[in-house]
């Protein structure tokens, strides 16, 4: 069965579409990148799914398919934090001035 999506907009180049569930017949259910045909110029997905195969998610020929999945954009950027030390560092500093502001209060 081949399946086309049309979204509202058009998708991000680095888009992927993803599915949630087993890989193989008996599988535990994970994240995967499903082959699909995605047309970068318009928001289009083309999708080619099969009973009892990758994409179905029950795994059964009941001529039903079972299928959770939907466009993602990858690869996702890392989000800068603050190590340990520099947050431990925070603390003491926001404590300090804490402890100042009340001892200001007090005279």
């Amino acid at each position: 069965m081949t399946l086309t999506i049309t979204y509202p907009s058009v998708l991000p180049p680095a888009s992927a579409y993803w599915k949630y569930g087993p890989q193989q017949k008996g599988a535990p259910s994970t994240w995967y990148k499903f082959v699909a045909a995605p047309n970068p110029a318009s928001a289009v997905y083309t999708l080619t799914l099969a009973d009892n195969a990758l994409g179905d998610d029950d795994w059964d020929a009941t001529t039903d398919i079972v299928d959770q999945g939907g466009p993602a954009a990858s690869p996702v950027a890392a989000v800068p934090t603050v190590g340990a030390t520099k947050l431990a560092l925070l603390a003491c500093l926001l404590a300090i001035t804490g402890l100042l502001m009340l001892r200001r209060m007090d005279t």
